[in-house]
């Protein structure tokens, strides 16, 4: 049932160790004084693997972008500050691939093909603060907007440590892990509150634990459906190609299965932007697939139905988890409104109509200064009717240095030569992964994990347009991998 590169033993064991993480992260929310002491001893124990062998701390880095989304699923104060689990992280890895330099007296980073392009982009990141700060932004807004493109500085342990194509196999193994965490977890909390009055004494706390720890979203919607958002569903779609790869290369239940879980929870996510990603994205790799292996045709024909019954057996399995009546009635969506309610007119709902608000003044604060920008933490005011925002501003205007124009915001901080340099170096990871795939010919594994990455590459680039991605470690960590394979199947490693 499941391919050969695939680490049936590893997959347990990850599902295991990441349950646990979920399952301390709500005793942290139900007991706040023992929050900080989990931490530390979650830090002191990837402290201990990244030290004996880096890759096990990769490992770990990984796990937590999957199922930690925003990085606070554990965090400790100190200094007044809030330290995030992802960021202790971050400095563990970082710190234990220094003293991997210092013993193998190597740096695996200055091997890569794409180290230099990533030193140009830091260089306008560099400038953006330079300029933010000619401009008088605030301090506070200049370093809350840069410090999610922190993490590029993970390329240096993440090829330090990542070289081998067997702890490639260990790696995708364990992001299938967290998938599989996230999945049941976003199942759950689905069937809980589309039956309030089963779970009515814990709603309020699951609720509270899922926002305050900023692990995910969830919202009602008109038809009473209750959208479940996580950030880090993002790596559902690596998970979906990888499975659509080995589909048309050979059907296995486990690539069907795993077609069908990932278009579950990219359809549970609720996110127009991710629907869009995966329709387009499906399409081209389809249609790619159709053009350059005739004798694969049939294959993606197979591909193609596979990934529809298993469509529509999510959307079944979604009407019966809502609307089973246990414990009382469920939420009594209909088939019908559980699609239309995202994609009748966008703009008629709050998240849709602030966008296209901010639309224009943001454009006109990108014309200030189109080809230096002006730096991060520039602000734009607009109007909005998010009730988020109404609660702090009556008015309903809203200042912020956060915008959901993914490729406007990257032009404002970066100006218009960082953008470019930026759409550069995905534009190359894309050409790049894909062409070194299509040369692969009988490594099954390697070929789905470039393609995988490539196209994938390709779809962040499309939610990036109304969610911003690229400028955050989720978007940023999918960069780096790609790069990182790309780098293991090149010719001259």
């Amino acid at each position: 049932m499941f391919p050969a590169w695939f680490k049936l033993k590893i997959f347990f064991v990850w599902v295991g160790l990441l349950t646990a993480v979920e399952f301390v992260s709500w005793l942290s929310y139900s007991w706040p004084n023992c929050r900080p002491w989990l931490t530390y001893a979650t830090w002191l124990v990837v402290l201990i693997i990244s030290c004996y062998r880096l890759h096990y701390g990769i490992y770990a880095v990984f796990a937590e972008l999957v199922v930690g989304s925003q990085g606070y699923i554990l965090a400790a104060a100190l200094s007044g500050f809030t330290i995030s689990l992802r960021l202790g992280l971050f400095l563990i890895l970082f710190l234990a691939a220094v003293f991997d330099v210092l013993r193998r007296r190597k740096i695996e980073l200055l091997k890569s093909f794409y180290w230099k392009w990533f030193v140009a982009l830091v260089c306008w990141i560099i400038i953006g603060v330079g300029i933010a700060i000619i401009y008088g932004n605030s301090p506070s807004n200049i370093f809350y907007d840069v410090n999610g493109y922190l993490f590029i500085g993970l390329l240096f342990p993440i090829t330090q440590g990542l070289r081998e194509r067997e702890q490639l196999k260990q790696l995708i193994t364990i992001l299938f892990a967290g998938v599989t965490v996230l999945a049941v977890q976003t199942l759950f909390i689905v069937f809980v509150f589309s039956h309030p009055n089963l779970f009515q004494y814990y709603l309020t706390d699951i609720y509270r634990w899922i926002r305050d720890f900023r692990i995910g979203e969830i919202t009602q919607q008109s038809n009473g459906f209750y959208r479940v958002f996580f950030q880090s569903h993002l790596y559902v779609v690596f998970c979906l190609l990888l499975a659509e790869i080995h589909l048309m290369k050979r059907w296995q239940l486990w690539s069907a299965l795993t077609a069908a879980i990932a278009v579950l929870l990219l359809f549970l996510s609720y996110s127009r932007s991710f629907w869009l990603a995966t329709i387009v994205i499906l399409g081209a790799l389809w249609g790619y697939q159709w053009i350059i292996s005739v004798q694969h045709r049939k294959h993606v024909w197979l591909a193609i139905l596979s990934t529809g019954l298993g469509f529509i057996l999510a959307y079944g399995l979604i009407l019966a988890v809502v609307n089973i009546p246990i414990g009382g009635a469920g939420s009594g969506v209909s088939a019908s409104s559980l699609l239309t309610d995202r994609t009748d007119n966008p703009l008629n709902d709050v998240g849709g109509g602030s966008r296209l608000a901010l639309l224009k003044p943001l454009l006109q604060k990108n014309l200030e200064h189109p080809f230096t920008g002006m730096g991060f933490g520039t602000t734009v005011t607009y109007a909005t009717k998010d009730l988020r925002a109404l609660a702090a501003n009556p008015n309903g205007l809203y200042t912020t240095f956060a915008f959901e124009w993914g490729y406007l915001d990257l032009w404002l901080k970066l100006g218009l030569i960082g953008l470019v340099t930026y759409l550069l170096l995905l534009c190359i990871i894309v050409i790049r992964t894909v062409s070194q795939a299509k040369q692969i010919t009988e490594d099954t594994f390697a070929e789905m994990a470039l393609y995988s990455m490539g196209f994938g590459t390709v779809a962040v680039m499309i939610i990036h347009v109304l969610t911003p991605y690229l400028n955050h470690p989720l978007g940023l960590g999918w960069l780096i991998l790609a790069c990182v394979v790309s780098d293991i199947y090149a010719k001259n490693r």
